[in-house]
């Protein structure tokens, strides 16, 4: 071989090391992982009431449901007729969801009672020390005081006149009547 092919055959190693080199190499990591806030209801808007599960004395039984004041419910029907004391309340959902409170029966069976309300009682997921996560979407609040486990109901906002919510929507104003006189 002449020596000028031997020079073009050795640059074009050079070459293609190189470009393995600069191939081979991988990128620093680029990962960053993304900072999600300590509690979930910082990103939903609305007003909070602060509320709680009723207190014992205010469950009443009759027509086989258990019942207390502000909307609760028993979740299924009872196998025994008295309450006894708050045992847990425990939160279900995603950001918002729902409360159902726990009491033990004071009877001999054993079974607990549990209450819930029913539709249009959104809660903000609890942040407090006492409620511990123990499922994937749900919390639990063990005590035997139920203020000793608040959360927070999502207030209804106050519904609008169809006609006005019709023009937020659409975006309808008088300024461009006054603006533009001609396409009145």
């Amino acid at each position: 071989m002449k020596s000028s092919q031997m020079l073009l055959l050795a640059g074009g190693a050079v070459v293609v090391l190189a470009g393995i080199m600069f191939l081979d190499d991988t990128p620093p990591d680029s990962f960053v992982p993304v900072k999600r806030p300590t509690q979930g209801r910082l990103l939903i808007k609305g007003k909070r009431v602060l509320k709680y599960c009723p207190q014992p004395s205010a469950l009443t039984y009759s027509n086989l449901e258990w019942t207390a004041p502000g909307g609760w419910h028993s979740v299924d029907k009872p196998l025994t007729k008295k309450a006894g004391s708050f045992t847990k309340a425990q939160w279900q959902g995603v950001n918002l969801g729902e409360v159902i409170c726990q009491y033990s029966s004071a009877g001999v069976s054993g079974f607990p009672i549990e209450l819930h309300r029913l539709i249009g009682k959104v809660v903000f997921e609890p942040i407090e020390e006492i409620w511990k996560k123990t499922h994937a979407g749900t919390k639990t609040c063990f005590s035997r005081k139920a203020y000793n486990c608040p959360f927070y109901q999502r207030q209804r906002e106050d519904q609008q006149p169809f006609p006005e919510m019709y023009k937020n929507i659409f975006q309808f104003d008088d300024k461009a009547k006054k603006t533009n006189p001609s396409k009145s």
